[in-house]
């Protein structure tokens, strides 16, 4: 049975195939530095959540719904399209739109932080990246929203707190997971 979407209209229809499917990461054209992130995460192909998902987000496709079961790298699939695209923006472009990842718990949230991290093991200091989930406190979490970080991770109260004290702008709101 073909895999199917929403309209327009909420009816549901046949999605588009995927065409080739990449045999690697390599494949995706990714930055070379989140290359050398997965390798040492350690992972040899992508998985059929991360072929379908990669491809549509570099392609510039949004709103994009994917349903997988635990542990199949959702995470990463959606993961590695923004951290590509912090990574190729131009010199020449002064404002850092932020990327919000909202996760329904604070031990979700840690975890996107730390693969992210990982992932950007070798081009750190190009990426920003704020959990605002934790338990620190709201001074702590200003001070690191007021560096303009390129990805921010929290839990949907802590977002609607730290919008409401307007220490997160979502103004340039370039991701929205």
């Amino acid at each position: 049975m073909p895999k199917r979407k929403l309209n327009e209209k909420d009816v549901p229809e046949a999605a588009e195939p995927v065409s080739s499917a990449p045999a690697s990461f390599n494949d995706f054209g990714l930055e070379p530095r989140l290359l050398r992130g997965i390798r040492d995460q350690k992972w040899s192909l992508p998985t059929p959540v991360q072929q379908k998902v990669i491809r549509l987000a570099l392609d510039g496709r949004d709103n994009i719904l994917a349903r997988s079961g635990t542990g199949t790298g959702k995470t990463a699939a959606y993961l590695l399209p923004i951290l590509d695209r912090i990574l190729r923006r131009t010199a020449s472009q002064e404002s850092r739109a932020t990327s919000l990842i909202l996760v329904p718990t604070r031990e979700l949230a840690l975890q996107v932080t730390r693969l992210a991290q990982s992932l950007t093991t070798y081009c750190r200091q190009d990426v920003r990246i704020q959990n605002i989930a934790g338990k620190e406190s709201e001074i702590v979490q200003r001070a690191g929203l007021s560096q303009n970080p390129d990805i921010v991770v929290g839990t949907p109260a802590r977002v609607v707190a730290c919008t409401n004290t307007g220490a997160l702008e979502l103004k340039e709101l370039s991701h929205l997971v």
